[in-house]
């Protein structure tokens, strides 16, 4: 049995009900799944900084499953997916972008994370999901400790997508 991904469009803030209620619907059966890509973020409160998880697509939820159909049927008793062509609640993920966030996120679906340092105005990665991807960096803030990366998912292409990345040092 080859699982298929589908992404599928909900409002923003509203990922984690909207991913449990499709689960719920969906009564996922075997190895298909209902889940949320997040990402690690360090965040300063209390003087100190904390590591925290935040979704990685705002207003995404993905599904790593065999029968479409039933989870269009699911997407629409949920009523909280866009629909997003005639009649059809999730678009199939094509391979490169499927790679890309099993590569980045593995089979835990959060991306970890990164770690470096910039010499001579060069980044170099040394831990993390970004280690070996210096290419795809478009950003850095270091203030916020975050990266702006280049994304081969056809919605987030012009905008890129941000994750975790704290530079250690810079010479």
């Amino acid at each position: 049995m080859f699982l298929i991904w589908y992404i599928l469009h909900c409002e923003k803030g509203k990922e984690k009900q909207a991913a449990e209620l499709l689960r719920q619907r969906y009564c996922c059966l075997g190895k298909d799944e209902i889940f949320l890509i997040t990402f690690e973020k360090m965040r300063r409160y209390n003087g100190n900084w904390h590591c925290q998880e935040e979704t990685f697509l705002k207003g995404c939820v993905f599904a790593k499953i065999d029968s479409r159909k039933r989870l269009e049927k699911a997407a629409k008793e949920t009523a909280v997916f866009r629909e997003l062509g005639v009649g059809m609640y999730s678009l199939k993920l094509l391979k490169p972008e499927r790679d890309f966030l099993e590569d980045m996120g593995g089979n835990t679906h959060c991306i970890a994370m990164s770690k470096g340092y910039i010499r001579d105005g060069e980044t170099f990665v040394t831990e993390g999901p970004l280690c070996g991807r210096e290419c795809k960096i478009r950003k850095i803030d270091r203030h916020k400790r975050m990266a702006r990366i280049d994304s081969p998912l056809q919605i987030y292409q012009d905008q890129g997508l941000w994750t975790g990345l704290e530079i250690m040092a810079k010479s």
